[in-house]
C-alpha cells in the first residue's frame, strides 16, 4: 500500500499535533532524543504491512483507513475499535504468522510501540542502555502485563518512598509562617568585579524579571550599596511601579558588566576564574504558592533562607564524611571532554556529574535514590503478601516496580540540577533538557522537591502513572527489547519481513554523552537488576554511530562507515521480500548523500518516498534557522538492482517522477527547504536502481552529482510554479536561484555548503554575487542573502532580475519618481512581462512585516507596475 500512496495531509496533521500531547504520550515516560511521532509511525507501519488492494473502492476506503487510525484520540486509551480493526486487516494478510518487524535504532521505542500495538511480533534494539530500559518500561512490561494494577503498584510505592524521603529532609524545605509553602529558590553564581577600586561581587543574571505574562509583570531591581560591607540587594516591583528595564541583566554572552562600576569583563577572564573552582553562588528570589490562591507569590530571600541551605550543606557534608554506601551513590563520574559536541559546562569548572546539582539538590538526589534501593526486598514481600498471582508472568514485578521509581527518579533529575532555568513566561520551573544540549546556565531556579508544584516528586509520579494507566493493554503478540550495535544484529539472514528505523544524522544529537545525565543515577538504581546494561561507568560510545570530533580523528568518515555496516546489515535480516523504511530529516545534502550511498551499496532500492510534517511549526529552531519541518520516509526493497544506467537515458523518467511528486506534495502544502527534500525520493527511486549511473563517457556519476540533478529538476519545477510568466520567456539564473533562497529559506542565514549547492543549479557563483555590489554576504561558513536596504551599492548597469528589482523598490520607498521612469523606460522595459511577476513571486516567499516584502507590495500596486 505505502508504495502506492498516502494521505500525507491527514498524517502531517496528526503528527505535528502530537508534539504538544502530554498526557499519556510515550515521551512523557521519560526524555528521550528526538522520537518520531507514534501517527506517522503507526500508518506508515500499516500501509508498508498491508498490500494494495485490486479494487478502486477498497483502494480509496483503505487510504481513509489508515488517514483515520492517525490521530492521538485513536491510541490516548487502551482497546480503541480502530486498532483492532487495524490487527486484524494485518492479521488476514499474514494470517497464522504475524510479521515480524525490526527498529535496530529505537531510541525512545516510537517505532516499535506502533508495531506492537498493530500486532507484529516486534524487536527492538539500540546501542545505548538508557534507549533499552526506556524501551522496556514503554513497549514491553505495561503490554505483558496487560493491567492497571501496575499504576496502582507504582503509585503505592513511589508515594511510601516519598513520606520517607521527606520524614528525613523535609526541615530542609520549611514553610513560611503564613502558610506559603516554597515551590523554588532563584539563584545567581557570583563573580568578584576585576575592578581592584571596586571588587564587589557580581550576581551573574541574564534579566531580573520574575513574571513576564499578560497579565502581570514583576521583576526584582538590584540596589547598590558602595559600602564593601554590604552587599548588593533587591527590592520586588510589579507592574506600574517597575521603573528599571528588567531585560537588561549583568551577563550577556559570558561577557559581565559591574553593577557597580559598569566595568565589562571578558568571557576568557570569567572562564579562567571558574576552572579555578572560584565561583561562588547567591540566593536571590523564594518562589512560593499558597494552597488557597492560584497565583505564584514571589519574595527575597532572607537570612533565614540562607541558613537553612547551610545546614542543609553541613548534613550533607557530614553524610559524606561518614557514610560510606552514602558517599558511593554521588555521581562522580567525570563529564565528557572539553570541545564534546553539545557540552559548554566544562569550560567554567563544572567537570563531574555531580556539578550539575547544587548541595541541597545533591542531597534530595540522593536520599530518593537510596530510599528506592533499600525498598526491593520490602516491595518483593509486599508483593507476595498482598498480590501473589501478580508474579505469573514472565518479568519479575517487584523488578519492574524499582524501576518505574528509578524513572520517576531520573525525571526528577532533569528538573533538579542548577541548569534549569525558570520561565517567566510561563512561571514555571523549566528542566535540564530543553534542547539537545548541556549550555552553561548562570541563574538557575532549585526545585523543592516536596512543594506539591509542578517538577516535584509526587508531579514526576504523576506523568508516569499517566503513561502507564494509558497503556497498559495485552500486547496481542511477543517483543524482544535488546541492547545490541546496529552494525552487528544477532539475527539470521533474510529473518525480518519488515526493518523500519530511524537512523541517526551525523552530530544532530550526541546521544550518549547527553544520556549519562541519566546513566550515573540509574546505575546507581537498577543496575543490579540489569547488570548486562548497566555493566560500564558510563554508556558505551565506541560503536555509537554520531560524527564527535571529541572522540574520533575523522568523525566524518567514521559515521560514513559504521552507517554502511549498519545498512549492510539491514540488508542480511531482510526478508528477500520484505520491506523497510528508513526516516531521515536531515536539511544537509551532505547527509543525504551518505545515507543514500549506504543504502544504495548495501543493495536497496528505493520504491517510494512521502515527506510527512512531524514538527511543531512555532520550535525554537524553526523560528531561528532554516530547520526543516518534514521527515521523509524513504521506503526500500531488496530488489535486484541492474549493473548500470546511463544519465543521459533515465534523466527523463527521473525528471518525470520528480515532476508528478512535486505536484501531489505542493498541493498538499509542502513548502521551503522541505520541498526540496521532497523530491530526494522520487529521484532517487529512479536512479536507484542502477548500481552504478554513467556518463556516455564512462565516468561515475556520484551520488553528490545525482542530488545536483534532483535539485536542478526541482528548482525548475519551482520556478514554474512560483511565477506566472510566459513559458517562452528567458529568466536570467540569478533571479532564478534569489527565488529559489528566498521561497527555500526565507530570511534565514544558511550553511555556506548548502546554499553552494543550491547555487550549483543554477549555475551561480556565490563568491562573485558577495562583492561590494553584491546581494550575498558570506560571512565564515554562513551565507546571508541580503535584502534591497541590506546592500550598500548596488550595479545601477547590471541588467539581472535581482539588482534591477532592488533599485526599483529603494527608488519606491524614497517616493524617487524620475528614477523609477528611467528604470522602466530603459532597464527594465525588455523584461516588463516577467518583472512583475518576479517581484511578486519574491513577496509572496517573504513572511508578514519583512521590509523587502513590504517595499515590492508598494512598488507592485504603483503606477509604474500594476500586476
Amino acid at each position: 500500500m505505502i508504495e502506492w500512496n498516502l494521505p500525507l495531509l491527514e498524517i502531517s496533521k496528526a503528527s505535528s499535533h502530537e508534539k504538544s500531547v502530554r498526557h499519556g504520550h510515550p515521551s512523557t515516560l521519560h526524555l528521550w532524543w528526538a522520537r518520531r511521532p507514534l501517527a506517522s509511525s503507526r500508518a506508515t507501519i500499516l500501509a508498508a504491512l498491508l498490500k494494495l488492494p485490486q479494487s478502486e473502492f477498497d483502494q480509496i476506503a483503505l487510504l481513509q483507513f489508515i488517514s483515520d487510525i492517525s490521530p492521538w484520540s485513536i491510541v490516548k486509551t487502551p482497546h480503541h475499535t480502530m486498532i483492532e480493526r487495524g490487527r486484524k486487516l494485518i492479521q488476514a494478510q499474514w494470517h497464522s504468522h504475524p510479521p515480524k518487524l525490526l527498529d535496530p535504532f529505537s531510541g525512545g521505542g516510537s517505532i516499535p510501540l506502533e508495531a506492537l500495538r498493530l500486532g507484529c511480533e516486534t524487536y527492538a534494539s539500540d546501542l545505548n542502555p538508557m534507549a533499552v530500559l526506556i524501551s522496556k518500561a514503554t513497549l514491553e512490561w505495561p503490554q505483558k502485563l496487560g493491567s492497571p494494577e501496575l499504576a496502582d503498584f507504582v503509585a503505592y510505592w513511589a508515594d511510601r518512598v516519598q513520606q520517607q524521603v521527606k520524614k528525613e529532609l523535609n526541615r530542609f524545605y520549611p514553610t513560611d509562617q503564613n502558610g506559603n509553602i516554597p515551590i523554588g529558590y532563584l539563584w545567581a553564581r557570583t563573580f568578584p568585579c576585576a575592578n581592584p577600586q571596586c571588587n564587589h561581587d557580581i550576581p551573574l543574571i541574564k534579566h531580573f524579571w520574575l513574571a513576564r505574562t499578560k497579565t502581570r509583570r514583576i521583576a526584582y531591581k538590584p540596589i547598590m550599596n558602595h559600602d564593601l560591607d554590604t552587599p548588593l540587594s533587591f527590592v520586588i516591583q510589579e507592574d506600574q511601579t517597575i521603573d528599571f528595564d528588567p531585560s537588561e541583566g549583568t551577563i550577556a554572552r559570558s561577557t559581565v558588566r559591574c553593577l557597580f562600576c559598569q566595568q565589562v569583563i571578558s568571557s576568557n577572564t570569567i572562564r579562567e576564574y571558574a576552572k579555578e573552582g572560584k565561583l561562588g553562588q547567591r540566593m536571590t528570589i523564594v518562589i512560593l504558592r499558597n494552597p488557597s490562591k492560584a497565583k505564584k507569590i514571589y519574595r527575597l530571600a532572607t537570612k533565614r533562607d540562607v541558613e537553612v541551605y547551610q545546614e542543609t550543606v553541613s548534613f550533607l557534608t557530614e553524610k559524606l564524611h561518614n557514610d560510606e554506601q552514602f558517599y558511593d551513590l554521588v555521581p562522580n563520574e567525570r563529564l565528557p571532554p572539553k570541545g564534546t559536541l553539545g557540552f559548554s559546562v566544562q569550560n567554567y569548572g563544572l567537570l563531574r556529574w555531580k556539578d550539575l546539582f547544587n548541595e541541597r539538590q545533591l542531597l534530595a538526589l540522593i536520599y530518593f535514590l537510596k530510599e528506592i534501593k533499600s525498598s526491593s526486598s520490602s516491595i518483593q514481600h509486599w508483593l507476595n503478601k498482598n498480590h501473589p498471582d501478580g508474579q505469573q508472568i514472565d518479568v519479575n514485578l517487584a523488578q519492574v516496580i524499582i524501576t518505574y521509581l528509578a524513572i520517576i527518579l531520573g525525571r526528577l533529575t532533569d528538573k533538579c540540577s542548577n541548569l534549569v532555568i525558570y520561565n517567566v513566561y510561563g512561571e514555571k520551573i523549566e528542566h535540564v533538557f530543553g534542547r539537545t544540549a548541556l549550555p552553561m546556565t548562570w541563574d538557575y531556579v532549585e526545585l523543592n522537591v516536596f512543594s506539591g508544584a509542578n517538577g516535584d516528586w509526587s508531579k514526576q509520579t504523576e506523568w508516569v502513572l499517566r503513561y502507564l494507566q494509558n497503556n497498559s493493554w495485552k500486547a496481542p503478540s511477543n517483543v524482544i527489547v535488546e541492547q545490541a550495535s546496529a552494525t552487528k544484529l544477532d539475527h539470521p539472514d533474510d529473518y525480518f519481513d519488515a526493518v523500519i528505523t530511524d537512523p541517526p544524522y551525523y552530530d544532530n544529537v550526541p546521544y550518549s554523552d547527553l544520556s549519562d545525565f541519566f546513566y550515573v543515577w540509574f546505575k546507581r538504581a537498577v543496575g543490579d537488576i540489569f547488570p548486562q546494561l548497566f555493566s560500564t561507568p558510563l554508556t558505551p560510545k565506541n560503536l555509537e554511530i554520531v560524527a564527535n570530533k571529541g572522540r574520533q580523528d575523522n568523525p566524518k568518515e567514521f559515521f560514513e562507515t559504521m552507517l554502511t555496516k549498519a545498512f549492510h546489515e539491514f540488508f542480511r535480516v531482510l526478508k528477500p521480500n520484505g520491506i523497510a523504511i528508513f526516516v531521515y530529516a536531515h536539511k544537509s545534502t551532505s547527509g543525504w548523500e551518505t545515507m543514500l550511498e549506504a543504502l544504495i551499496q548495501a543493495g536497496f532500492s528505493i520504491t517510494s518516498s512521502w515527506p510527512i510534517h512531524t514538527e511543531m511549526k512555532t520550535r525554537l529552531r524553526a523560528r531561528t534557522s532554516a530547520a526543516l519541518a518534514s521527515s521523509i520516509y524513504l521506503v526500500c526493497r531488496k530488489g535486484e538492482q541492474r549493473s548500470e544506467g546511463y544519465l543521459r537515458e533515465i534523466i527523463a523518467e527521473v525528471e518525470k517522477n520528480i515532476f508528478t511528486h512535486l505536484k501531489r506534495f505542493w498541493s498538499d502544502g509542502i513548502r521551503g527547504g522541505d520541498f526540496f527534500i521532497s523530491a530526494i525520493g522520487p529521484g532517487m527511486e529512479i536512479f536507484s536502481r542502477y548500481r552504478t549511473i554513467l556518463k556516455y563517457s564512462g565516468e561515475q556519476v556520484p551520488i553528490s552529482d545525482q542530488l545536483l540533478q534532483i535539485r536542478k529538476i526541482s528548482t525548475s519545477f519551482l520556478f514554474r510554479i512560483l511565477t506566472d510568466i510566459p513559458q517562452n520567456a528567458v529568466i536570467d539564473e540569478t533571479g532564478q536561484f534569489y527565488l529559489a533562497y528566498r521561497w527555500t529559506y526565507g530570511e534565514s542565514t544558511v550553511d555556506y555548503g548548502e546554499v553552494q549547492k543550491l547555487a550549483q543549479a543554477y549555475g551561480i557563483d556565490l563568491k562573485h554575487h558577495s562583492r561590494t555590489d553584491g546581494f550575498v554576504q558570506i560571512s565564515g561558513s554562513q551565507v546571508t542573502i541580503k535584502s534591497a536596504l541590506e546592500r550598500s551599492t548596488i550595479n545601477t548597469q547590471s541588467h539581472h532580475l535581482v539588482d534591477l528589482m532592488h533599485q526599483a523598490a529603494l527608488a519606491w520607498k524614497s517616493n524617487d519618481k524620475e528614477i523609477l521612469s528611467q528604470l522602466f523606460d530603459s532597464a527594465i522595459k525588455p523584461v516588463r512581462n516577467i518583472f512583475g511577476p518576479f517581484c511578486q513571486a519574491v513577496a509572496e516567499c517573504l513572511p508578514p512585516h519583512n521590509q523587502e516584502k513590504q517595499l515590492l507590495e508598494g512598488l507592485l500596486v504603483s503606477q509604474f507596475l500594476r500586476v
